[in-house]
């Protein structure tokens, strides 16, 4: 299939050694190492979050500007932290509005978000990841580890992301919704993500 992502001599020293690889539509790229590694700076830098020295990203064969995270999330890419609580999510916010926030553009008109939009379109890519329970209006802080980054992988579909970078995917998930998370990854790959 076709390259979506292509890491070119991306480095950051110390903390990122020059790093080269290529991730095809529906293919998974397990990235591992030692804490401090350097795992979690190269997602950062790839997703614009972190300075980089050197190197380029690309997305479907376009350069993604270095240090500009909202310019990745435009061009494609989408980021579940391992810090979720922290990083991913807004825990006193309804699901609804944490799948929305990257799209609320997409979802009014002007300064205005049309409220029904934006719940349904939410809603069905909630119920497409099975997040329980099914009631989208509940804040994040009242589920469970897998149904929060569940509800983390709703808002990169809902913006039709290319790219998915997932660090510790199922960090602080009980070891029954971890095969869960494992299905709705493999799902996404299937559906032809990066």
């Amino acid at each position: 299939d076709e390259v979506v992502l292509r890491v070119d001599r991306v480095a950051r020293p110390p903390h990122l050694a020059e790093t080269s690889f290529e991730v095809r539509a529906g293919e998974i790229l397990g990235i591992g190492g030692l804490v401090g590694a350097g795992r979690t700076e190269l997602l950062r830098a790839i997703a614009g979050l972190d300075r980089v020295d050197r190197g380029q990203v690309l997305v479907g064969g376009r350069a993604l500007p270095r240090d500009r995270p909202d310019l990745a999330v435009a061009g494609g890419v989408g980021v579940a932290p391992e810090e979720r609580k922290s990083q991913g999510l807004w825990l006193d916010w309804s699901c609804v509005r944490n799948v929305t926030i990257a799209d609320l553009a997409k979802l009014g008109r002007g300064p205005f978000t049309d409220a029904d939009a934006e719940y349904r379109a939410a809603a069905q890519h909630l119920r497409s990841l099975a997040v329980r329970p099914d009631d989208p209006a509940r804040p994040a802080s009242a589920l469970s580890g897998g149904n929060q980054q569940k509800v983390v992988l709703a808002r990169w579909l809902l913006h039709a992301s290319r790219v998915l970078l997932l660090d510790e995917p199922t960090r602080g998930v009980d070891v029954g919704a971890r095969a869960d998370v494992y299905r709705v990854i493999a799902d996404l790959a299937a559906r032809g993500l990066a």
